[in-house]
């Protein structure tokens, strides 16, 4: 089973989901389908991913500066791979984040 997320970028009108998968080998599969052109080509070369990617930043693939610059600065998907990579490894509660149903950002008028 593996264990998915959706973003819902309403600032640009796209939508992304994102499931990853633990293999036997203790690495994760990635597959994230998106409308964005940006967050597809951030994705290329995602597809299996280690532990350390989604535990350690500071030396993980996903904010690669390379890679990082493929999509906006504010795009949600390398967080949403985190989040449902931790979800799929345990570290997450699956039932309380079913239970809670999304965590979001609130844009204020102040």
């Amino acid at each position: 089973m593996s264990s998915c997320v959706r973003v819902k970028m309403t600032v640009c009108d796209k939508i992304t989901k994102v499931c990853v998968s633990l293999r036997d080998d203790g690495d994760l599969d990635v597959k994230v389908r998106s409308n964005c052109d940006h967050v597809r080509q951030y994705a290329n070369g995602l597809e299996v991913i280690s532990i350390q990617d989604v535990t350690e930043l500071g030396v993980s693939r996903l904010y690669e500066p390379e890679r990082r610059a493929k999509a906006s600065a504010t795009c949600l998907v390398p967080s949403a791979i985190i989040n449902a990579a931790w979800m799929e490894l345990g570290m997450l509660s699956r039932s309380r984040a079913i239970e809670c149903g999304n965590i979001s950002i609130e844009f204020l008028d102040e």
